[in-house]
């Protein structure tokens, strides 16, 4: 049995297009957080379970749904994000194999119609479909599946669409950093400074100009900033 949960809090535009991605499982639970547009009624439209559940960090939230579910195969996509027919079939292929526990899955990212090719989204991958038995770490943003001990690859990719403008790259770095201040509380003063001075520095070098960021053009040059800023106001609010 493969399941699937998806995390929302005024998802409207996307869910419909996410769930309908999902009908190949045999479970789906989406778990929101107080959402105050269309999100209910359009996963009301879906097979799928909805639960309200009030949102302390990523992490947390995607380990309460995660816990809901009954599927020996757990499948975690944003309502962002959705899975193409081919990367479905090849996921259902993927979980007859007894060797992996976890499989790491390709991005491809866009920002409105335009992939982003370059920086941090080229190459990336992240594990999504995972067995049961494996929880997420207590991180409150950037969570990450761990305790894998053999983890496969797919080849095709799930679609990412985060960003609808340039403006939306620096409201999400902002709510980021300002999530993952509060897993750095307990950081050495000293530490603090260093990380704060060396850290958004190397980011930025290494989005845009080891990763070819600035092939990206000014869409390139956004994310490397704000990736930076995200890095460095993490440490300050």
């Amino acid at each position: 049995m493969i399941s699937a949960f998806v995390i929302t809090f005024n998802s409207a535009k996307y869910l419909k297009r996410c769930l309908n991605s999902l009908s190949f499982t045999d479970e789906i639970i989406v778990v929101d957080s107080g959402s105050t547009d269309e999100t209910p009624k359009i996963a009301s439209e879906f097979n799928c379970q909805f639960v309200n559940h009030e949102f302390i960090n990523f992490s947390e939230k995607k380990q309460f749904a995660k816990s809901l579910l009954r599927g020996d195969w757990i499948i975690n996509i944003d309502a962002d994000e959705y899975i193409p027919s081919e990367t479905a079939k090849e996921i259902v292929l993927a979980i007859g194999q007894t060797e992996y526990d976890a499989y790491l899955i390709p991005f491809r990212t866009y920002l409105e119609n335009q992939e982003i090719k370059y920086g941090r989204h080229k190459n990336e991958y992240h594990i999504r479909l995972f067995r049961s038995h494996l929880n997420f770490n207590n991180m409150s943003v950037h969570e990450k599946i761990i305790g894998a001990k053999k983890i496969g690859r797919l080849n095709n990719p799930i679609i990412h669409t985060p960003y609808s403008s340039l403006e939306d790259i620096k409201q999400k770095a902002i709510r980021n950093a300002s999530l993952s201040a509060r897993d750095k509380q307990n950081t050495n003063l000293f530490l603090l400074l260093i990380f704060s001075l060396l850290n958004p520095l190397f980011r930025f070098m290494r989005e845009y100009l080891f990763y070819l960021g600035f092939l990206n053009g000014k869409t390139g040059l956004y994310l490397a900033f704000y990736s930076a800023k995200e890095v460095f106001l993490k440490y300050f609010l």
